[in-house]
C-alpha cells in the first residue's frame, strides 16, 4: 500500500465495462467518477485558528491522489479486488482528532514540530471551526503524531507548572548579583529560581543575557567568557 501509486484497469468487454461504471457511480460521487480515491477525508479545507499559536501557523497539507484502475476477467473478480483493496487502506489507515483544549498547552515551535513530522509522515492535516485538529494516514504516522502530541502536551504543562513555581517564589526570595557600578541587581525569575533550588549545571543568565558560572558555598558568579567573578546576595521576604 506504501508504493501503490497507479493501478490500470482494462475492461475488453462492453458488459463488464457498465457493470462497473454502475458501480463507481453508486460508491462515488460524478465528479470524481474517473479518479477512484479510497477514502473521502483528503478534502482540503482552508486552515482555521486551532489557538493563539495555530492562527501564526500556516498549515497546508499538499492532497496526494492515487488512482486505482481494476483488470479482471470476470465482474466477480473485479468487485473483489476492489474489496480487498478498500479494506486493505482501511486496515493500514486511521484518523485522530485533537481538541482544541488538548492544543491550548502547545507554543508555536510544537506546532511546527508537529506540521513537519505529519508532512514527513505523508498524512493529512486539517482543522475545523471549532478549533479542533485532525490528522489522518497511515496508522504507524498517526501514531507517531499521537505520542509526539502527547510527549508536547507534558512538556506544556510541566512549563506552566514551571512558570507558576518561578513567580510564586519571585514574590517571596530576592537572589542579587553585584554590577559593575557597585549596586545589587536582581536577577531573572529563571536565575531566582536555579538558585534557590541549586540547579547550577548550566549556569544561570542575568538580566543583560549574559551567563554565569555559580559556587554557593562561597556566593560568588564567574562570568563565562571574560571570567569575572561577582557577588552574590540572597534575600527572602518573611511577611
Amino acid at each position: 500500500m506504501n508504493s501503490l501509486t497507479n493501478i490500470r484497469l482494462i475492461l475488453i468487454k462492453i458488459d463488464v465495462f457498465l457493470a462497473f461504471k454502475e458501480k463507481a457511480m453508486q460508491m462515488y460521487s460524478s465528479a470524481v467518477i474517473n479518479r477512484v480515491l479510497p477514502v473521502q477525508v483528503q478534502q482540503q479545507q482552508p486552515p482555521l485558528s486551532v489557538s493563539a499559536y495555530l492562527s501564526s501557523l500556516q498549515i497546508s497539507s499538499t492532497i496526494q491522489q492515487s488512482v486505482f484502475t481494476f483488470l479482471g476477467l470476470s465482474k466477480k473478480d473485479v468487485d473483489d479486488a476492489m474489496e480487498k483493496l478498500k479494506h486493505q487502506y482501511h486496515t493500514q489507515c486511521s484518523s485522530k482528532t485533537f481538541l482544541k483544549e488538548e492544543l491550548e498547552p502547545l507554543d508555536q515551535d510544537d506546532m511546527m514540530e508537529l506540521k513537519e513530522l505529519v508532512e514527513s509522515e505523508g498524512l493529512f492535516m486539517q482543522t475545523d471551526q471549532s478549533g479542533s485538529l485532525t490528522v489522518s494516514g497511515l496508522k504507524d504516522g498517526v501514531t507517531r503524531v499521537i505520542q509526539k502530541m502527547n510527549q508536547c502536551q507534558l512538556m506544556g504543562l510541566a512549563n506552566e507548572v514551571r512558570v507558576r513555581e518561578e513567580e510564586e517564589l519571585y514574590l517571596r526570595v530576592v537572589w542579587c548579583i553585584l554590577a559593575h557600578n557597585g549596586n545589587w541587581e536582581r536577577l531573572p525569575r529563571t536565575a531566582n529560581h536555579q538558585l534557590e533550588n541549586n540547579e547550577l549545571t548550566e549556569g544561570i543568565t542575568d538580566a543583560q543575557g549574559l551567563v554565569w558560572e555559580v559556587n554557593l558555598q562561597t556566593m560568588m558568579a564567574t562570568q563565562q567568557l571574560s571570567r569575572q567573578a561577582m557577588k552574590l546576595k540572597r534575600l527572602e521576604n518573611l511577611r
